[in-house]
C-alpha cells in the first residue's frame, strides 16, 4: 500500500459487504450488501486513470485492512464500521458512503470532515424499490445514474487535492 508519486492514476478501494462465518463470529446476516456489485466495480473501472480493489475487511487482518486503505486515494463502499478506515486514507484522500436508505446517521460525513478528506454521500434514491431482503441479508441495487456522479466528483476532487498535495515537494 506504498503512495506512488504517480499523481495521474488513482486507486479506488471498495468496501464489500457478504455473509461470513469464523470460529469467533458468526455473521450469515449482513445488511447493506450491493445487488449489483460488479456493475458498480465496472462502472468505477472505466473512468479513466483509475484502478479498483474490491475489499472484503470481515477476510483481512487489522493491519492488512490499514494498509489497503492507506494505499488508496478514494474509498468506496456501503454504510458501514468498515468506512471508518477512511481515516487511513492519505490528506488529499476522498470518501463515497452508499446507503441502503436515508437516516443511517452521519458519522462519516463527520469522521471525513475531521480527517480533512473528500465526502459524498450517494443513498437509493428508489427506496424501498431497489431493494430487498432474504436471510442472509439486505441488498441494495445501485442505479449508476444516481451514483456515478458521485464517484465522479469524488475521483475529480482528490486529482485536484493530490496534484496539489504533490506540488508543494
Amino acid at each position: 500500500g506504498e503512495h506512488s508519486h504517480d499523481i495521474d492514476n488513482l486507486k479506488v478501494i471498495f468496501i464489500s459487504r457478504r455473509p461470513y462465518q469464523t470460529k469467533q463470529v458468526d455473521h450469515k446476516f449482513v445488511g447493506r450488501q450491493i445487488d449489483n456489485q460488479d456493475e458498480v466495480v465496472k462502472a468505477i473501472k472505466a473512468l479513466p486513470n483509475v484502478s479498483v480493489q474490491v475489499v472484503d475487511f470481515a477476510h483481512m487482518q487489522l493491519k492488512d485492512q490499514i494498509h489497503a486503505a492507506a494505499g488508496s486515494d478514494v474509498m468506496v463502499g456501503m454504510h458501514g464500521a468498515a468506512l471508518a478506515h477512511c481515516l487511513w486514507l492519505p490528506s488529499w484522500g476522498g470518501l463515497v458512503e452508499m446507503g441502503s436508505k436515508r437516516d443511517l446517521g452521519v458519522y462519516f460525513l463527520k469522521i471525513a470532515r475531521w480527517a480533512g478528506i473528500h465526502f459524498e454521500n450517494w443513498i437509493n434514491p428508489y427506496y424501498p424499490r431497489h431493494f430487498r431482503k432474504d436471510n442472509a441479508g439486505d441488498y441494495t441495487t445501485v442505479d449508476l445514474k444516481t451514483f456515478m456522479p458521485h464517484v465522479e466528483r469524488a475521483v475529480g476532487a482528490v486529482r485536484e487535492r493530490k496534484k496539489a498535495a504533490f506540488a508543494k515537494h
